[in-house]
This record gives C-alpha cells, sequence and structure tokens, in this order.
C-alpha cells in the first residue's frame, strides 16, 4: 500500500495522473458529459441513429441532439 502512495505522490501511473493533472480531468469529465449526452438522445430519438427501411424513402430528422436532463451538472 506504502508503495502505492508513494508512486501517486511522485506522480507516476495513470491515478497520479488523474488526480494531479488538472486539465485531464476537465477532458475525461467533458468527454463523459458528451457521450452521456449521446446515449441520452439515442435512447429519446434511436430513429436518428438506426434507420432501417425496406421500401420507400428515408425521412431526415434536422432537429438538433437533446442534452441529458443533468448534463450541467
Amino acid at each position: 500500500m506504502q508503495t502505492t502512495i508513494n508512486k501517486v505522490n511522485n506522480g507516476n501511473g495513470s491515478l497520479a495522473m488523474l488526480m494531479n493533472d488538472d486539465k485531464l480531468y476537465k477532458n475525461l469529465k467533458n468527454t463523459l458529459s458528451t457521450a452521456n449526452n449521446l446515449l441520452y438522445d439515442i435512447n429519446a430519438r434511436p430513429s436518428r441513429y438506426i434507420n432501417v427501411n425496406i421500401f420507400g424513402k428515408k425521412q431526415k430528422n434536422e432537429c438538433p441532439p437533446l442534452p441529458a436532463p443533468n448534463a450541467n451538472d
């Protein structure tokens, strides 16, 4: 356990980088927020992402993606 704590304190390893690098933390938080919004929009409008037509024309959906309800947290 002491070795692990020493590595984190010295800046070695992924956990240390996440704890000590503010830019990496912000980028990871933004990436997770974007992924959350995408998953929410896929659930809200699956036909926008998955379209199966056997006969007929493809309808265009010009609506912007919906943000997740808790996107600003």
